[in-house]
């Protein structure tokens, strides 16, 4: 009777042992490449140091090593943080010439302590964008392209040297919003984690022959490139934005120099390959809930009020050496309360409600022949950029002047408590040596009643 139920009890353990290897086997065949992708993504969200996918069956089988790395790099740029060098161990099968991902060894450019330096640099950077309803996805998508642009510069040193000595926190979008500073998959990856953040979807687009990474983002369900890198110029100009590669087809993409058959080209809509904003080379402003941006082409300030595109005042002035570079190349930024352009020897505000212009600063210049090609204002600096020639062309005769306007408002505050104090102090001074005059004249007028009164 013992050995029955011993026999019983093994065959129900070898019974349960291979209904659940069944299940196990089945639920690997169930997993698809996008639950292997969303969970490694979600580990390295959590600053994993080893992630293992052993257990995702034939989802984690690639046709190459090309293939595999590839995956796992693109998992990377999903997590802000996550650097683009990584390794990854894998089995590879004779009989079917496949490669079975089995571990990925993340590596991260920051502690985990660190991670929320990148969400304050975000929320900064999406002030008056995120939660604003008001604003279009369009809207959004194009503030959002502007102001990485204008705040993070390329690290045109390191890639000009070698690309290994490129940082790796160049490669992510934590060296974009808290360096300031990075490389092509950098700006892809923190482009497409803004626009995550104000519900925007968006995705990468690589091109091996290119060597390059940037986005395809969707709006209304449509899909668009857009290549913040390459609307990024070189060398760095301060204010400078073009909007070439926003939102635009694999046919226009192509025109503007993604020559090659190696990348998505499922964005076929061309709604926005023509559209205004190519005609602006500076970055669109968010102001008191309107946006407003710079037609250099038909050298006007214009306000962007939905389909309506209105003119503030022109900015008529072409400045150039020579007939090629003789273009308008006013740029525009705000203090918080005014627009403020350039134009060739100057900057301007524009107060958009009662509509006055008026000019706020003027660089000095070592030659006459020295005009403004880069301006912004940022954290109360004036900055510009004036050149001999055209930026784009030589940069190497720029000369960049920093207005401090925070520490000059706050000397000539320190100055003007200064000068009323002294004022102060001249004033009760003056009335203190009246009342001791008076006092004195006072005394001298007694003694001389007494002396009469004594000689009488």
């Amino acid at each position: 009777m013992k050995k029955c139920k011993n026999v019983v009890l093994v065959l129900a353990v070898m019974f349960c042992a291979l209904f659940v290897s069944a299940t196990d086997v089945r639920a690997q065949e169930e997993y698809t490449r996008e639950d292997l992708k969303e969970y490694i993504i979600s580990e390295m969200e959590g600053f994993a140091r080893i992630i293992d996918v052993s257990n995702f069956g034939e989802a984690r089988e690639f046709d190459s090593y090309d293939d595999a790395y590839q995956f796992v790099y693109e998992c990377n740029l999903y997590v802000i943080w996550a650097s683009r060098r990584f390794t990854f161990f894998y089995d590879y099968s004779e009989e079917t010439d496949t490669y079975s991902i089995k571990r990925i060894i993340p590596l991260y450019v920051c502690a985990m302590e660190y991670a929320s330096k990148a969400d304050e640099a975000a929320d900064k950077l999406l002030e008056g964008i995120k939660g604003n309803d008001s604003l279009t996805d369009v809207e959004k998508a194009l503030l959002i392209h502007d102001r990485l642009i204008v705040a993070c510069e390329y690290d045109e040193a390191n890639y000009n040297i070698d690309l290994k000595v490129i940082p790796n926190v160049a490669h992510n979008g934590y060296g974009v919003l808290v360096n300031k500073i990075a490389v092509c998959d950098g700006y892809a990856s923190a482009y497409r984690y803004l626009l995550e953040k104000v519900g925007i979807e968006a995705d990468f687009c690589y091109s091996f022959d290119l060597n390059h990474v940037w986005n395809i983002v969707y709006i209304d369900g449509e899909a668009y490139h857009v290549d913040v890198t390459w609307d990024d110029p070189l060398k760095d100009t301060e204010g400078f934005v073009s909007h070439k590669n926003f939102l635009v087809s694999s046919k226009m993409l192509y025109r503007m120099g993604h020559n090659t058959d190696d990348y998505d080209t499922t964005p076929d809509s061309t709604k926005y390959d023509n559209a205004f904003w190519r005609d602006s080379q500076s970055e669109f402003q968010l102001l008191d809930g309107k946006i407003y941006y710079i037609d250099n082409d038909k050298e006007k300030l214009m306000e962007w009020d939905g389909d309506k595109h209105n003119t503030l005042c022109k900015v008529k002035d072409r400045w150039g050496k020579f007939p090629m570079a003789n273009f308008n190349y006013s740029l525009l930024s705000n203090d918080g309360n005014n627009l403020l352009f350039s134009l060739a020897d100057a900057v301007y505000s524009f107060d958009i409600d009662t509509k006055e212009k008026k000019l706020v600063y003027q660089p000095e210049k070592t030659s006459e022949d020295m005009d403004i090609y880069g301006f912004t204002y940022k954290d109360g600096e004036f900055i510009c950029e004036l050149n001999n020639e055209a930026f784009i062309y030589n940069e190497a005769n720029a000369q960049r002047y920093t207005l401090i306007i925070k520490a000059i408002l706050v000397a000539a505050a320190v100055i003007f408590v200064v000068i009323i104090v002294l004022i102060i102090k001249f004033i009760k001074k003056r009335k203190k040596k009246k009342l001791l005059k008076k006092q004195a004249l006072e005394i001298i007028k007694m003694n001389e009643d007494n002396n009469s009164e004594q000689q009488e």
